[in-house]
Parts: structure tokens; sequence; C-alpha cells
């Protein structure tokens, strides 16, 4: 096979990095053979390439023009892959292997379980990377970008290491909920407030040891601020108090007291001279620091205050509040200057707050953080400049960076994001956290942040690392709901961005996406057709080959719909009595389905759909004729909602779930109850038929799952080990093992005879949202969705009596993961580093 070339064009990035064949341009009187992807790799590559005599790391368009053209061209890409792999035997290739690795990663290649045993690629951008269970050993990866990839399981022994940066530092962990954190004006101290008994913890910024405590509130510190020589601290406290201390001694110098409620923001004045508060009481309180009396009460928010700051010059005090304004005040007069509403809709009692604000460092803007966006404002006019939009739930903290080019955010979507300032654009979004984000703030040399959360630890992340031009792939909102194929091929998913999206299982590309959906319950995706719905009241059902959609229309909010397993028939709910039925084909109405007299809660099809159930707030279930609409029998046993129903896979039971903390089965020949299972102790969330439908497993609040035998009633097993409430639960295709997904961010498999616990995948950074098994009895595939919007694809393999999974891929977004990582006689990794990975879960020889 002819060798690659380089062609001989000049001028734009497109011509420059053009490949072709060597030989004739002129049309072969022959066809030419198919290229072996094998025999590309394994060729001499081309030492003329770009590739090989200059780094392009640093040169983000034409590394994103490359990753483009590396999914498009399977020949360019195999040519890139043949560049890393002559890397392990001769290091002329070192430079064009670090290009192509940059290059791959970018373009969304994945890695897992792949031989890079002595690839040479120093420098290179792995940043984001999946290398799940990779041979790295030996490898040169010097001054190499780390930053948020996925080492899972790989082996790292006697790699080089030297340089290597991962964009953050170890993890300090507390014993309490971390509240508030806020930098010293010299960079060398931060402290952060803690939650009860109400401690402040100042850490060294050098050794990051904490140096010492101030005690002294008893309550939650929600803020903390620094004066600016750094010799005192302010906080504010849930005990009402706000405190001033010394910062070289730790003594409190002044208990502050007149607010009527929790203090939830303190500022220090540029000046040094006064301090303000704000709280639950609506007010805004500013005090002399040398006698501890208060100078000044500043009232006007109709609601709580939840945050201040003092513009640079100390001319203004911003305050965002519970009653969704932003507002100016001038801090001589005390006169609210403007009142800011992004949405003059917005009342004080919407439900809209401002959880935080900050003014830039030239003090020409301040911003406010809400819910899920962050509005600038300009502080002269009282316009809107533009909006920051990407969070998915409540910014609960903004700050500027000291020089005003960044802004940095943080969530209680678990994530912090960092923006450029005068754009707008989202420049990166860490992950870590696995709780609310209380707190985010920059060094003053803009080269650190500091984050506190309520996971009770404090992270501290390198801005300097951070490469602004790195895209996370995948979905990045929230996913509600993920499903197989019948034939195990594709895996669809919905997400709070109003899509449906369709990935290959193999490769985990992702198919056509169908846009301005909402997709909410599982019920919703079956087969190839999805059911959705808008905001406004419509249907849509698509079909996962070709699109196309049906739109039936309704009068409320689509609450809850359902698919019969024919296809041929939909049924959905309003936040109303009524279930309707739609014809799929024409999108005609079909009947009501009338009788409950509460909210109708669950909606399913029997497994021959000729009959359809129905829970409901009324505390009963009803059954149903498909054909005639008719109600065939109504169960009235429960004392509580019917959350659930359920029916087993031949249809000859039904399971109902109740508030009243009891499941029933019903037999539905004659409709009456087999068995009731009250040993729950907690409300249950869901419960699941066995594939051969002798079995039911619950699964309840209590994070238990208790496994009954359907024909007599018997419990068989609990499953017992997640720390936080069961979120989903599944059989596998043979019945004999169970996967379960909890809020406390694992995903275990269980041996459904013995009880036992074979695995903990514990690599994700948020609640578990729901686990599905590929319908092939063969392939042991296991997808997960968690709310941090990723989807993965495992594959389960059994050892004798334990069981190891093997990601497959990964879309949507990840942090730093080095479970089981071996970094055994690992050169210039470094003491912090080495502590990084270890928190981690990384296995080290001392």
């Amino acid at each position: 096979m002819a060798a690659l070339q380089l062609s001989d064009r000049r001028g734009s990035i497109s011509s420059t990095f053009s490949f072709h064949i060597d030989g004739s341009t002129e049309a072969p009187e022959k066809p030419i053979a198919p290229i072996d992807p094998m025999e590309v790799i394994r060729q001499e590559p081309d030492p003329n390439s770009p590739l090989a005599w200059r780094y392009f790391l640093n040169e983000p368009s034409i590394i994103q023009f490359l990753s483009e053209r590396s999914q498009q061209e399977p020949v360019f890409k195999q040519q890139l892959l043949s560049y890393i792999e002559h890397s392990k035997t001769d290091t002329k290739w070192r430079r064009a292997a670090a290009n192509a690795m940059t290059i791959l990663v970018k373009a969304g290649e994945q890695f897992n379980g792949a031989d890079l045993r002595g690839i040479r690629v120093p420098g290179a951008d792995l940043s984001y990377g999946m290398f799940d269970s990779a041979q790295l050993q030996d490898a040169d990866l010097r001054q190499s970008n780390l930053r948020g990839v996925w080492l899972r399981q790989a082996d790292l022994s006697k790699a080089q290491m030297t340089g290597a940066q991962f964009g953050e530092l170890p993890v300090l962990p507390e014993s309490e909920l971390v509240c508030s954190c806020a930098y010293s004006p010299d960079g060398k101290t931060f402290a952060i407030g803690l939650d009860f008994p109400g401690e402040i913890k100042v850490y060294s910024a050098s050794n990051k040891e904490s140096a010492w405590t101030l005690t002294g509130h008893f309550a939650r510190v929600r803020s903390v601020a620094y004066s600016p020589n750094g010799d005192r601290i302010v906080s504010g406290s849930h005990d009402s108090t706000v405190q001033l201390w010394d910062v070289e001694s730790g003594k409190s110098l002044h208990v502050l007291t007149g607010h009527k409620g929790y203090v939830n923001g303190v500022a220090y004045s540029p000046h040094g001279d006064t301090v303000a508060s704000a709280g639950e009481d609506k007010t805004i309180r500013i005090w002399d620091v040398e006698t501890g009396d208060c100078r000044r009460t500043l009232m006007g928010h109709e609601r709580g205050i939840q945050s201040i700051m003092f513009s640079p010059n100390g001319h203004l005090i911003a305050s965002g509040g519970d009653d969704g304004s932003t507002r100016l005040w001038n801090v001589t007069t005390g006169v609210c200057s403007h009142v800011l509403r992004s949405d003059e809709e917005n009342g004080p009692f919407s439900g809209v707050y401002i959880y935080s604000v900050a003014f830039s460092p030239h003090g020409d803007v301040v911003a406010a953080a809400s819910h899920p966006d962050i509005v600038l404002w300009d502080v002269e006019t009282g316009t809107i400049r533009f909006t920051l939009t990407g969070h998915s739930s409540s910014v609960k903290s903004v700050s500027y960076s000291p020089q005003g080019d960044l802004i940095a955010s943080a969530s209680l979507d678990m994530t912090l994001r960092l923006w450029d300032a005068e754009t707008g654009i989202c420049r990166h979004v860490l992950t870590g956290h696995s709780s609310t984000i209380t707190g985010v703030v920059f060094s003053p040399d803009a080269n650190q942040l500091v984050s506190s959360s309520e996971d009770k630890t404090v992270r501290l992340w390198d801005v300097k690392a951070v490469d602004s031009h790195h895209a996370v792939a995948g979905p990045s909102d929230k996913i509600w709901d993920i499903n197989f194929s019948p034939d195990g091929h594709q895996i669809a998913t919905s997400n709070s961005n109003r899509t449906v999206q369709l990935w290959n299982v193999e490769s985990g590309s992702c198919y056509p996406i169908y846009n301005q959906v909402t997709v909410m319950k599982e019920d919703y995706i079956q087969g190839d057709i999805f059911a959705s719905r808008q905001v406004y009241p419509t249907l849509k059902l698509w079909h996962a080959i070709t699109g196309d959609r049906t739109i039936a229309g309704h009068l409320g909010h689509i609450e809850t719909a359902a698919l019969s397993p024919q296809g041929d028939q939909v049924a959905s709910t309003v936040l109303d009595n009524i279930v309707r039925l739609w014809n799929v084909t024409t999108g005609d109405f079909l009947c009501r389905l009338t009788g409950h007299t509460d909210y109708v809660l669950s909606v399913v099809y029997s497994p021959r759909g000729h009959q359809i159930a129905t829970g409901s707030q009324d505390q009963t279930v009803r059954i149903w004729d498909t054909e005639t609409g008719d109600c065939l029998q109504t169960l009235t046993c429960h004392t509580g909602s019917i959350r659930r129903v359920v029916y087993s896979p031949e249809g000859h039971q039904l399971a109902s779930i109740s508030g009243d903390r009891a499941v029933k089965l019903w037999d539905t020949q004659n409709w009456s109850c087999l068995h009731t299972f009250t040993d729950l102790d907690t409300l249950s969330y869901c419960a699941v038929y066995s594939p051969q439908g002798h079995q039911v497993a619950i699964a309840s609040s209590g994070y238990e799952v208790q496994v009954w035998d359907t024909e007599i009633g018997d419990r068989l097993q609990t499953l017992s080990g997640h720390t936080y409430t069961v979120t989903s639960v599944a059989y596998s295709p043979k019945g004999d093992r169970i996967a379960t997904g909890s809020g406390d961010t694992t995903v275990r498999l269980w041996d459904v005879a013995s009880g036992q616990c074979r695995l903990v995948i514990s690599d994700f950074s948020d609640h578990v949202k729901k686990v599905i098994w590929s319908p092939s009895t063969e392939s042991g595939y296991l997808a997960t969705i968690c709310d941090a919007g990723s989807v993965r694809l495992w594959r389960l393999v059994d050892d004798q009596d334990s069981s190891r999974a093997y990601l497959c891929w990964n879309a949507g977004r990840h942090g730093l993961t080095a479970t089981g990582t071996s970094l055994h006689d690992v050169s210039g990794l470094g003491l912090v580093n080495k502590q990084l990975l270890r928190q981690r879960g990384a296995v080290t020889a001392e």
C-alpha cells in the first residue's frame, strides 16, 4: 500500500493538512482495493508531515480542524494512530504522537482498554480523555495536561510524569458542611465557614494545612470576608450575629448584634473602616469596625437578603435578595439608586432568588446569580449587558477574577463554571464536588480557585491549567431517561435541554438529535418509538429511524404518557383525573378514560396491550379496556395515593406501589389481592419484576432493596449496602443479577440467589438516576445515567466470586477519575499530585 504523503498545496489550514495516497491523480483503470486500517498503522509514518516537526498544542484552531477531520476521514485517523504506535519504539515520533493524541482526544476518541505501553506523548493535551483500564506502563507523559482525565483501573507503572498537570490540588476534607470561603488579600491564607457548631478555619495557602480555628459562633457560618490589609476577618452566622476576628491571634474583637434572623452575607469596605451585613430580616447594616456601633441600616428589600458586596471604590453596596431583586445602594446617603430585575413580571414573591452578587474590579458591572443564570448589570445605566447561561440549577456563588477577565460561578448542579467576562462564553466546566457548591473565590494572583461545598470538602483548582478551548462532548444537561432499543444496538436518552438523542452501543457515537422536546418519564421511551412532551400542551411521537412525528393536541400540561406494546396507541394524562388515548399513526384522539376522582399518577399498558392500569392520588387502581375505554375493575385496598403500577412480564400479575408504604400484588385474572408487602418501613420508590415474573424487587427510601417471591409471598433477600435512596433497580436478562443505582453516587451489582454484592461502581460525580440492562442475554452491557449529565455503557464480566466493570464509552461531563489506577514506580509525579491521585483511589507501592 502506498504511503500517506503531505499535499504540496499551501495556504489555508485545509490545504496544509490535505493528505492523499501516493501515485497518480488520474482516474485509475481498476477499482482501488479497500484500505486496510491496520496496514496504515503498521507502516512507517510520513516524516515530512507538519505533525512530525511542529507542535500544534497551543494552536487550538488547527487542533479543532484536525479533530473534525479525524472524525470524517478514517484514513487520517489511522495515520494519527500510526504516529502514536510508532512512538513506542522510536522517540523521533514523539512530537507527532503528542499532536496525534491531542487531536484524537479532542475528537472524542476513547482509549478504554487500549494498549498504550511505552507511548511517547510529552506535552500532549489529554484533558477529559477516556483511558479506562488502559495500559500506560512506561509511557512518556511529561508536561501533559491531564485535567479531568479518566484513568480508572489504568496502569501507569514506570510512566514518566514530570510536570504533568491535573488542574486541581488535593481535596481538603472537613467534618461539617463547608458554607463559605474567602481568600486573604496577600494570598497567604484562606478562610472557610462551617456548619454547626459554626467554626471558621484558616488555612495556609502554601501548604494547605489548617493554621487555626476561630470559635465563637454557635450556628452555621454563612459568610466570611477579609479586611483589605488581611489582618481581620468578618463573619456572619445563622446565630444572628456578626463577628470581627483578629487573624493573628484568632481572638474575637467584636460581636455585633441587631439582626433579627440569619445573617447570610458580610463584606468589608475597601477602606477597612466599616463592614456590612445582611440577612433574613430584610435589612443591611453598616458597622464601625473599631467601636462595633451600627452606623446605618438600609431597608427596601421585600424579603430576606442573601448576599452583599462593596464596590471597589467603596461608594456603593450591591445586595441580592429573595425578592428577586439586585439593589445598588449609596453608602453615604443610604439611598437605593437602582432596583434591578431581569424580568419585571417577577415580583417579590415569584420564587426567583438572587443568591450572590459580585462587582467587577472596575466597578462598572455587577453580577447577580440566580436560577439558573447569572445576569451582568451595567452599574451606571441599570441595564443588562448580557446573561451567562449554562448551569442547570441555582447559582449559589459568583466571583470576578482580580483582572476582571474571568467570572467563576458555583451551582446547586455541583459544577463550577469559568466564563469570559467580555463575551459571556463559558470557557470551562469544573466537576468533582458531590453536593451543592456554596462558594467560589479567586486567589489574588488569579492562579487558583477555592470552592466550598456541602459535600464537606474544600477544593483548589489550578486556573492556569484550564484549557479554554476544550469542549465537552455529549449531553451537558440533566438526563431524564435512558432505554435500549429492542435489538440492543442503540440507546435512547432524553435530556432536560428538550432533546432526544440516539447512541450507537458499539461506538458511543450519537445519532440525529430530535430537538425542542422534553421526555420526562421512563415509559415514554419504548422500542423504536419515543413519546415526548413540550412545555405547552403537546405530545410528540418520534420514530428512532425516520424521526417522523405525530402531534396530538391537549388541553393542559402533560404529566405522564405510555406507549402500547404494539406501538399503535399512546395514553397520556394532564394534571387532572382523566386518561386520554391517541392513535399513533394518525394522531387522532380515541377516547377518554374517566372515573378517577383525583390526579392520575401512573399509566401502564398490559404486555398484550389489551388493558391499561392506572394509579391515582384518589388511592385507587383502575383497569381499562383499550378498545372500548370501559373501566373493567377498580382496586380499592390502599390507604394512600398510588405512586406507580407495574405489570409482570407475562401479564399475570400487577404490582401497585402506594404512599401507604405497602406494595400489593394482584391476580389479573380475577383481580384478587395475592400478597401485600408491608415490611418496608419506608416509602417504596419502585418495584421491578424479574424476567420470569417469579420475583419482584422493591426499592425504598430506606436505602435497601427487598426481593420477594411472587408466588408464595416470602421475602427472599434484602440487598443492603447503599447509603442513600435507591433510585433505580433492574434485573439482568437472565434474572440472576440485579443492578441498583443510588443517590449515594454508586451502582451495585447483586447476585439474586445469595443476595451478595458482587461489584460496586463508585465513579459517578452525581446521583445515579437510572440503570438498565441491554436486552441481549449474552452482551453483559449495563447503561447508566446520572444527574451530572453523563451516559455510560459498561461491560460486566463475572469472575468466580465477584464481577468487574469495564467502561465501553462515556458521553458527558466527568471529573478526574483514578479509582484503582496503578502508580507503581511512576517517576516525576510529585508529592502533591500523588496525594491528589491517592484521594481519587489510585494505588501506589508505598
